[in-house]
Order: structure tokens, then sequence, then C-alpha cells
């Protein structure tokens, strides 16, 4: 594919060229000759102004000419701060300069965008490659040789990982490809001799590196599991006599295994033509393709032999596989529920679904795929134990996720692996904190910037009030989630002076996330800045702007498209908003425990006059409902009849503050006698609702948002939380720093509500009766 685009541009160069055709010339260092095209550019091309100086300016940065590249980069981020290939080449300009975390957040950026673009992931794998994450760096390098399999640096790159695993073997074959591709290739040929050096240095060593994986052993799986054993696919068993390509297979392997790649995938090809309706040998040639770093040509494979058999399960599950090895879930999911329905009792195609499930963060799917894979396969394969342990553990069923893992340590030792941050997730939500902690400690020894590992290291520690070393951990947290990450296009700031200069507030988490963190908004003001722009999700924006008369308060959808940074446009550098804390809260002295969120006075007015039409004082808040699945909604949750006792012994008018359609909840609370009264607008907009809350006397609420409005607010807030909640609710304290007056109730026996639910009833009752 790239001859064929680098003739037509050579051909057209005198014409006009499209942006592929240039990005082509430039791959191939052709930099006069994609100079000339890009001067020449396809006049329909979209947003070709922008487009031309990105191209221009990456010219200008294979040239050397970086202050030239990055006005262009700059000058196109100020008409459209959301532009990837912009966001791309700052992370180019920022890498060489040796400052590879600012690098990768820009890198991460352009990916949200498309993350099937080649460009950006292999320079995002370049980034985590640089930092020592090789587990994230492989599986995005993966993905990029989909769609750049002639990419020498990307080659290079692997290579780089491959060797820091032990995989000698396709470490070299990594780095022969990218001498291949430009035998002048200097860092992948010094790569090859470093590689040899250190075989001959260490013969003894020699036994515990792992030998290059065969083929038949190399199943297109998520290629951060990459250390799970070798086992044959389910048709091996269910097919007892051996197919008569077997011998000429073996030899394929053979030659594979001698690393002469191109002969092995010759041979290949000729294989599987002369045995063309064999869904074995389609599958055995796509798992070469996908061994041989050309995850493209095995979903092609796979793709041709189902048009001629669409409904072979051997062939859906591996295309289904080899999707998910690249995180292209929406047409992996097809593939697998196909092959399911298909062949119901195969438990590997079970797994595959259950695999494509909880990397989606669908978890109780995924947990009940996994479980009938494991109860359909005829023995016990660490492999699908350890994918149902993680399921089980994301799904919050801890205790069955516990017991999973005993299993598989049992199976196969696990010293080291990264499926080990699980097993420490559930360990930690069944109070097992030491040994929670001990399993990140050791797993962030041999990869300190693993940014999964190191948010969940923080929570831990945030949980225990550690502040310090927990806000040191959080600031990973954005690295670890590419969908929803942003940039700006400013330098981020470090805690430097900002006497006099300009920062941006980036919007980020949760509605209640962003009340939580405009704590610290009083902190940053503190310090005299210039002018201070806030980001805030719309229907968060009224409410903080009212509340920080001196923040400039922006408005948007806290997506990427970010138009809103044209209003910000000069300024000298921006912040995450969660990353505050870590400047300004790091004991629990640092909370100043303050009301500082601020309802419109005529919308309180207008509320206290509906309250009093429905009932007479006290007026209670409710609500019920918290989180999603990934941020356990199955344990933050519990039906509205719960609360009936707090209802039965109090006498007051009992307000909805729960968000969502609740019309089914409300008649549960109704026929239980509990009289709940709801209105829809004021729940709908927050705006609203800080006035509706405000006009109330008190709240009792699960953990939600609900409590970070109502505690910003100055209302006195009992929280009726799970034994062991999340970070910001803690494990010891009875009031949360973050706000004046919330208390929290922790279950005592984990599941049981009705002892917080009781204890909220005696304190609201005391409360009550003390204001009178």
């Amino acid at each position: 594919m790239l001859r064929n685009i680098l003739r037509n541009a050579i051909g057209r160069s005198r014409s006009v060229s499209t942006p592929d055709e240039v990005r082509a010339l430039i791959v191939r260092g052709r930099l006069d000759d994609a100079a000339a095209a890009v001067s020449h550019l396809h006049p329909d091309t979209p947003a070709r102004e922008r487009v031309q100086m990105c191209l221009e300016a990456e010219i200008a940065f294979r040239q050397g000419r970086d202050a030239e590249a990055e006005r262009r980069f700059r000058a196109v981020l100020q008409e459209d701060p959301s532009q990837p290939d912009a966001h791309y080449g700052l992370s180019l300009l920022l890498f060489e300069k040796n400052e590879g975390e600012s690098a990768l957040r820009h890198a991460q950026f352009a990916c949200s965008a498309n993350p099937q673009e080649g460009r950006f992931l292999a320079q995002l794998g370049l980034c985590h490659v640089n930092l020592g994450n090789y587990p994230v760096a492989e599986g995005l390098l993966r993905s990029a040789l989909r769609a750049l399999p002639e990419d020498k640096t990307c080659w290079n790159n692997m290579g780089i990982v491959q060797a820091a695993k032990g995989n000698v073997a396709y470490a070299r074959q990594c780095f022969n490809k990218a001498v291949a591709l430009d035998p002048q290739f200097r860092n992948a040929r010094e790569n090859l001799v470093l590689l040899e050096e250190q075989q001959a240095q260490a013969p003894a060593a020699a036994h515990a590196i792992e030998s290059p994986r065969a083929p038949e052993e190399l199943a297109a799986v998520n290629p951060a599991v990459d250390q799970r054993e070798a086992e044959k696919p389910a048709w091996a068993e269910r097919m007892q006599e051996k197919p008569e390509w077997d011998a000429a297979w073996h030899d394929i392997i053979g030659l594979h295994r001698q690393e002469r790649f191109d002969e092995a995938m010759n041979a290949a090809e000729d294989l599987a033509g002369r045995h063309a309706d064999d869904p074995r040998l389609a599958v055995e040639l796509a798992k070469l393709y996908t061994a041989q770093g050309d995850v493209q040509g095995g979903i092609d494979s796979l793709l041709a032999f189902l048009k001629q058999h669409p409904d072979e399960p051997l062939a859906l599950v591996a295309l289904g596989r080899t999707y998910t090895s690249v995180t292209d879930f929406k047409p992996a999911e097809p593939c697998l529920r196909k092959a399911v329905r298909l062949a119901p009792d195969d438990w590997d195609a079970h797994g595959a679904l259950g695999e494509m499930l909880h990397l989606s963060m669908r978890y109780a799917e995924a947990s009940e795929e996994a479980q009938r894979a494991v109860d359909l396969a005829p023995t016990r394969r660490p492999r699908l134990i350890a994918q149902l342990a993680a399921s089980q553990v994301m799904a919050c069923r801890y205790d069955e996720g516990l017991a999973t893992y005993d299993e598989l340590f049992a199976l196969k030792p696990m010293k080291g692996n990264p499926a080990l941050g699980g097993y420490s997730l559930a360990l930690a939500y069944k109070g097992r904190f030491e040994e929670s902690e001990a399993i990140l400690n050791e797993l962030l020894a041999f990869n300190p910037n693993e940014p999964g590992l190191r948010i969940q290291r923080a929570q831990l520690r945030l949980l225990h009030e550690r502040y310090a070393e927990g806000w040191d951990d959080y600031l990973y947290r954005g690295l670890a989630h590419t969908k929803f990450f942003r940039v700006l296009p400013f330098p981020m700031w470090e805690g430097e002076p900002l006497e006099g200069r300009t920062i941006v507030v980036l919007a980020e988490q949760g509605l209640g996330d962003q009340v939580m963190f405009a704590s610290c908004l009083p902190d940053l003001l503190a310090l005299n800045p210039k002018k201070v722009h806030v980001e805030a999700i719309t229907r968060v924006a009224p409410t903080l702007a009212r509340s920080f008369a001196q923040c400039h308060v922006i408005p948007s959808n806290q997506n990427r498209n970010l138009e809103w940074v044209k209003d910000a446009w000069g300024a000298d550098c921006y912040v995450p908003l969660a990353d505050l804390p870590a400047r300004f809260r790091r004991s629990r002295e640092a909370f100043p425990q303050l009301p500082f969120l601020k309802a419109d006075p005529a919308r309180v007015d207008y509320w206290k006059s509906e309250l009093a039409k429905r009932g007479p004082a006290p007026y209670i808040g409710l609500s019920w409902r918290g989180g999603v699945e990934l941020t356990r909604k199955v344990l933050r949750s519990f039906a509205p009849d719960t609360l009936y006792p707090l209802v039965q012994d109090i006498p007051a008018t009992w307000i909805n503050l729960q968000y969502g359609d609740v019309a089914a909840d409300l008649e549960t609370a109704r026929a239980a006698g509990m009289e709940i009264h709801h209105w829809p607008e004021a729940i709908k907009d927050l705006d609203e609702f800080a006035a509706l809350i405000t006009a109330l006397d008190a709240v009792v609420t699960v953990c939600n948002t609900t409590v970070h409005y109502a505690g910003a607010i100055g209302r006195k807030v009992w929280v009726i939380a799970p034994d062991i909640p999340e970070w910001r609710y803690g494990l010891r304290f009875e009031r949360m720093p973050w706000y004046a007056d919330v208390t929290v109730l922790r279950q005592r026996v984990h599941g049981d509500w009705s002892e917080p639910v009781a204890r909220a009833a005696r304190e609201l009752a005391a409360w009550l009766g003390e204001r009178h």
C-alpha cells in the first residue's frame, strides 16, 4: 500500500497531492519531495490550511527546524485547539526535548481523536517505552503496526519492548524488520548488536529467557496479557485426526523459528491456498501474520475465509480475538456473539467473548461468559481462571474473585504478573490493605510509571488519609485512560509562582468530583494569578460561576471539542482540576471545611415557598442510588424502601434528590408508606438542584453527586456508605474533610444497610431535637 501511495504521489506531485501521499514521503525521508507535494495539496482536503500547516511543521521538525515547527503547530492549535495532528506534532517536539510526560499527554490526546491512527499509536507507544511502561507500550505498538506495517521506528520500538520482556528471538525479528525497511537505520542496527552482546555475555542465563513463541502458541489476544500459557484452541480437542497439512505446517513453523520469516509466510499462504476450506489452517495463518507483526494481514485473511464460510465458529472466534487484541471492540463483538450462537458449548468462544466484554468495561456480562468458559473447558486452564477472577473482582464479587485467584495461584506461579493488580484490588475491598499495597509496591518496583497501578495505589493511600503519598500517585490518573484524556496547548502548571500570570483549570471526572475539587479554587486564587479560567461541564458551570466570581468560568461539554480554549488563548499554563489537591491538600489540616457553593438566592426563596406547600418543616432530602458499573454501583445503591425506618421514625417532609428515572422507585416508596415529593426540573437542572438543597434542612444520601452539592452548600448531610467506600469517603473519619458538615455512616457488616440507616435515623432525630 505504501508503495502505491508513493508512486501516486510522485506521479501527481506537479498537480495535486493528498495528505496521506505527503505523509508517505515523510516516512521515507524524502522531505524535499514532501515539501513540494504539500504545496500542491488537493483543494478538497478537509480543513486544508490547517492540515497543510501541520504537514509543513512536521517536515520542518524532520529537518531539525524545531522552532519553526513549534510555531506552526501552535498556530494551528490557536485556530483549532483540538487538532490531533498538531498535538501529535507537539508530542514529537517535546519528546526530542526530553519532556517525556508532556510528550505522552499530547500523543494520548491525539489518540483519543482517532484510536486507530497508526502514527498516533506509534508515538504514544514510544512515549510509554521511554517511561518503561512495556506492557502498555506493547499493546499500542501492536495496534500501530496493524496500520503501519512498514514503519521502521515502530518495529524498532517493538524490539525494545520484546527485549525487555526477554523475548530475544522476537526482539531480533523486530530489529531485523526495521533494518530491512531502512538498511541505514542506525538505532535498529545498534540494538541488534547490543542484543547479541547481551546474549553472549549471559549464556548461563539463556535458559531463563523465553524461547520464541511459535505461531500455534500465538493466539491473537489482549497484548497486555502475553504471559499466559500455550493452550491448544478448542478445535484441537474436538478433532482427533491430524490434518493432512500438519507436516507441512510443522516445516513452516521451523522456518519461523529460524527467523526466515518471508519464506515462512510465503509457504503458509501457498499451503492455505491449497486447503482453502479448512478453518484450522485459516486460523493458523492468521496467527502467523500476527506473530510477524502484521495484525491487519491476519484480519484480512480471516475476513477472506469468512466470506466463503460465514458460519465457521473457529474463524469467527479468531477474528474476534484479533480485533480485541487491537482494542477494536465494535467489529469484535458481533463476531464473537455469532460464534457463541453457532457453538454454545465452545469454551474458547465464551472465553473470547468474556475477554472482549471485560476490556469494554462490561464486567457483569464478562464474568458470566468467563464462568461459562471455565465450566465448559475439559481441564482447569490458568488463562481462563485468571480472566474469570479479574471480571469477578471488577463486578464487585470480591469473595468469589479471591477464591478464583487462590485456584489460579495453585495452578501457576504469578510473581510479578500484572494480573496481580486485580488480586490487590480484591484484597483492598475485603479490608486486607497491607497485603494489597505490598503487591502494588512489588509490581511498581519493576514498572514504576505504570499508570493503572499508580492510580490504584493512590486510591488505597487516599482511603487511609495518606494524602501526600496518595496525591503524588494520583497525578498518573489521566495516563491510565486514553479515551477520556484531554490536554491543552499550554505548559502544565507544576506549582511555580502564579502572580501576574494566567492559568486555565481543565475540567475532569464526574459532576460531584468537579464540585469537590473546586474547593481548591480559593487556594489557587490566593496565589494572586492575573486571571483564572475554569472550564466546567455545562450543568455545573452556572453554580460555579456564581460561587467563584473572581474566576472566568467557561461552560463546556467536557469532550474533545476544545473550541472554548479560544476564550482563554494566551494563558501561561493550565492545570487539570484534580491536580490541585496535590498542591493544596497534602495533610488533613489543609482542608478548610468551609461552605463554598452558592445557590441563586431568588431560586432558594422560590423553593422554600414550594416546600411549605407540601408540608411542615423539617424538609429532608433523600437519594438512594449512586455510580455506574465501573464505579461499583451495585455496592452503592439500594431500593428506596430501605429508608423506611428513617421516614417512619422522624416526622418530616421528604424530598427526592435522586437523579434519573425514579418513577418506579417513588411508587415502591409509596407502597411502603413513604411519601417522597419530587420536582423533576430541580433534579435535571443542577443550578435548581443547588437552590432546592439550600432550601432544605438536611440530606440523607448514598455516595453520589448529592453528597458534594449538599456538602459544598453547607447543609447537614449523612452519607450512608459501603463498609469499604470509595477513597473520598475514607475508612475512619466521621466528618468528610472536604465539607463543613458531612457525616459518613459506613456499613459495619458488608451488604447490610439496615444498621447505617438506623444510625442515620438516630442522629437525625438528635440533631433536629437540638435545633429546637
